[in-house]
């Protein structure tokens, strides 16, 4: 059965919970934890502890 890793605490991966900006992204295989594209904006870091 395939379930969202992200739903359970953000899959340990970064999060700005003000503007629900998340490093978590689901994937077939569980999930993964990458800096994430925000308006053309290339957030860096590792994914688990920061991005910015």
């Amino acid at each position: 059965m395939e379930t969202n890793e992200c739903l359970e605490n953000n899959g340990g991966c970064w999060q700005e919970k003000s503007s629900n900006i998340t490093a978590c992204r689901d994937t077939f295989r569980g999930r993964v934890c990458e800096c994430p594209i925000v308006k053309n904006v290339k957030f860096v870091g590792d994914g688990y502890t920061h991005c910015e």
